[in-house]
């Protein structure tokens, strides 16, 4: 249910970004004399001196009550199952959206909901705009997850757009007359930052006629040559350079660092949002490319055609789902069910080195591999598991099936 009445609102859950949107969104509430509760989660790299801030910040504006949640873990291990079923959005040639912001928001959306109800609160909110994909995201996984919780959305409210405009400098003119400055970061554009990488969009970016200006992850020569190894068990990486992944959100960091210093995992897409409208966005995510490159290595080594294809077309479905908020729908749960069972073979060791924009494979390992240098071997092999002979029969065999 979304609450369209602010005055039936006593107590509220917001989901603080620390940014503008949702700062000026609680010093509003604040002044119609609602109890917040901003729950912040930290899913990205931030220091604890940021952090600190973050919550003074909310509290500054008029939360009753800070809490902040470390999902990095989670949204890492939530990433692995999304590499595991190959369930990505958007494809424009060789690159691929990754879902890392779908993840993030099914992550915290479930994280803040149960926490919700240790706090007594059943109304939720966010910083969301009604142009976005987040603002259908965040609404279907809190029903799912509490079905008599009630939402609040502050860019669905008139008064709300009347009161504080309708764009960044009207909501800083908002907040100055409230006796408030805001200190106006820096930023080229809308960025959305999680472990698994950056999301930016807006600004020069809505014109197809340029470029991002700044990347994060830049190419760094003093990764050359570095040689890596990574071993998969049952679609799941538990191995890095022979060592047991014992952490695996440093895992994620390590790997992002080093990928993103050869510049793996950038991606610019024209896309479709939810809405149907399009959309342009740029996205870094090393980890999850080179886990997707790894894993699927592994896969066609192991896998036959037909479980290939299914994999691909399900995978390909599942991506889908991600990306509109549905990973908790009946039909996610019977595509992950069938994945399930395919990455349970995906078991092996690869090494590989990087070159710039390229991941370059030295060796790939599988018990399970189908994978058989005599079976296509152009020198002459001895005790071949087939022959010209077999291959004749074939051929007269697969004639009959022509018009």
């Amino acid at each position: 249910m979304i609450i369209k009445n602010i005055k039936k609102i006593k107590k509220i859950c917001v989901s603080y970004s620390g940014g503008l949107d949702t700062s000026v969104a609680i010093k509003w509430m604040f002044d119609k004399g609602i109890k917040i509760f901003a729950y912040y989660a930290n899913i990205d790299n931030i220091k604890n001196k940021k952090l600190k801030e973050i919550k003074n910040k909310a509290l500054k504006y008029g939360a009753y009550k800070f809490k902040m949640f470390n999902l990095k873990k989670k949204i890492a291990k939530e990433a692995i199952k999304v590499i595991k079923y190959n369930a990505f959005n958007v494809f424009s040639g060789k690159e691929k959206y990754y879902n890392t912001t779908p993840i993030s928001r099914f992550v915290i959306t479930k994280k803040f909901v149960k926490e919700m109800k240790k706090d007594n609160i059943n109304i939720w909110s966010d910083g969301s705009t009604y142009k976005g994909n987040d603002i259908e995201r965040f609404y279907l996984y809190s029903l799912k997850i509490n079905k008599k919780i009630r939402i609040y959305k502050p860019w669905l409210d008139k008064n709300f757009i009347k009161d504080v405009g309708g764009g960044r400098k009207e909501m800083i003119k908002y907040l100055k007359k409230k006796n408030i400055l805001y200190s106006k970061e820096k930023k080229n554009y809308s960025i959305d930052s999680n472990i698994l990488g950056n999301t930016y969009e807006g600004e020069n970016l809505e014109n197809l006629n340029s470029y991002l200006s700044k990347k994060h992850f830049e190419y760094k020569k003093k990764y050359k040559n570095k040689i890596c190894s990574i071993t998969f068990k049952k679609g799941v990486p538990v191995m890095y350079n022979n060592k047991k992944i014992k952490n695996i959100v440093n895992f994620v960091i390590e790997i992002n660092k080093i990928a993103g210093g050869y510049s793996i995992g950038i991606s610019d897409q024209i896309e479709n949002r939810i809405l149907g409208i399009k959309s342009r966005g740029v996205y870094e995510s090393p980890f999850m490319e080179l886990m997707s490159i790894l894993y699927e290595r592994l896969a066609n080594c192991i896998h036959n055609e037909e479980s290939l294809n299914l994999y691909r077309e399900n995978s390909y479905k599942l991506g889908i789902i991600l990306y509109k908020g549905m990973w908790l729908s009946n039909e996610a749960i019977m595509i992950k069910s069938m994945l399930n069972v395919f990455s349970k073979r995906i078991n092996g060791k690869i090494k590989f080195t990087f070159e710039k924009n390229k991941v370059k494979i030295l060796s790939t390992y599988s018990k399970f591999s189908l994978y058989n240098k005599k079976n296509i071997s152009m020198e002459k092999v001895k005790n071949e598991n087939f022959n010209y002979k077999d291959r004749i029969g074939y051929l007269n065999i697969k004639k009959l099936s022509l018009n």
